[in-house]
């Protein structure tokens, strides 16, 4: 009995340390919102100490988890909240397990935050690259303009502009 306990509290060990791991946030509940396990990458993202109790995360730095629990399990959400003042956003996952008859619910959540910059910094860049293209298409034909009248104004034999009492219809 010892040999088998010793070996699953290393398996739990191993668990753990790969669960630590993880670049991802992964908070494990139970249907009553006991948290059974909560890694380091979740209390980095939500700015929380490793807790158990469900009721001690909802605290006014976070409103990760009062939007977490309106969420139906085994969906996956895109969510915007306020850390600490500032805007993050985490693409969340919630799948349902049961176990020996306790029904576990697993979130994993991951700050999109950068991702979402990198796609709006790119989008920006297109519209300004499109924006850049249509206005030398406007200017060019006045610039062709502009050089023709210059040209036509300039006096053949010095090259110097022909005064305006030189200027004609014709020319």
């Amino acid at each position: 009995l010892r040999e088998f306990e010793t070996e699953r509290n290393a398996q739990n060990e191993v668990l753990n340390a790969i669960i630590n791991q993880m670049g991802f946030g992964v908070i494990v509940f139970s249907g009553s919102y006991e948290i059974s396990l909560m890694n380091k990458e979740a209390s980095n993202l939500l700015s929380l100490p490793r807790i158990t109790k469900w009721q001690n995360l909802k605290n006014p730095n976070t409103a990760f988890l009062s939007t977490l629990s309106s969420i139906s399990f085994t969906e996956s959400q895109l969510i915007e909240v306020s850390i600490n003042g500032e805007n993050q956003y985490f693409t969340v996952n919630v799948n349902t397990l049961n176990l020996r008859g306790n029904t576990l619910k697993i979130c994993s959540f991951q700050n999109i935050k950068s991702e979402i910059n990198q796609k709006e910094t790119e989008a920006w860049q297109k519209l300004i690259r499109i924006l850049t293209h249509e206005t030398m298409n406007s200017v060019t034909p006045i610039v062709s303009l502009a050089e023709t009248m210059a040209l036509i104004l300039q006096n053949e034999n010095s090259g110097e502009l022909k005064s305006h009492e030189e200027v004609t219809e014709e020319n």
